[in-house]
């Protein structure tokens, strides 16, 4: 039994239906990601701190309020050290999740998919056309297999 927390197992990817746009195929991997456009950068989601970033500034503004206000004003003002110190606590808190959601919030949603059948990986932006698969591409493909050559382009 040990003392720190066990590893989540890694999910594996939700299956969707959508058309890769290399081979026509209909089943792919998903995953989830957001491009911050000020940066250009990718991220995942991160809603405020962890719990135990959280609960250290927590203890360690506490602390420090503590040792200043019992410092200052002596034995009686620990009540209001502490308070004090959970007060600046919060308001650090609430910045850090301020700052997250506005990120999230100016974020493009980025979808990455991964085909089952040939392995092609594309992204989609949410906002922009869904990459599709060309018949036509499918047809000159069949056509090199059986004649060995690409069709010539017919202008009538």
């Amino acid at each position: 039994m040990g003392l720190l927390p066990a590893r989540m197992p890694t999910q594996t990817a939700p299956e969707v239906e959508v058309q890769c746009p290399r081979c026509g195929a209909r089943r792919a991997l998903r995953h989830f990601g957001r491009l911050d456009p000020v940066t250009g950068q990718f991220f995942r989601p991160n809603f405020g701190l962890s719990r135990a970033t959280t609960v250290a500034i927590v203890l360690g503004c506490g602390t420090v309020a503590l040792w200043v206000s019992t410092a200052l004003f002596g034995q009686d003002a620990t009540i209001p050290g502490l308070v004090v110190g959970l007060l600046v606590a919060l308001a650090i808190i609430s910045v850090f999740a301020y700052q997250a959601a506005v990120a999230e919030a100016r974020s493009i949603r980025i979808h990455h998919y991964e085909c089952l059948y040939c392995h092609y990986r594309w992204d989609w932006k949410e906002g922009s056309s869904i990459p599709r698969f060309r018949e036509d591409q499918q047809i000159r493909q069949d056509f090199e297999e059986v004649f060995g050559h690409a069709p010539e382009d017919s202008e009538t």
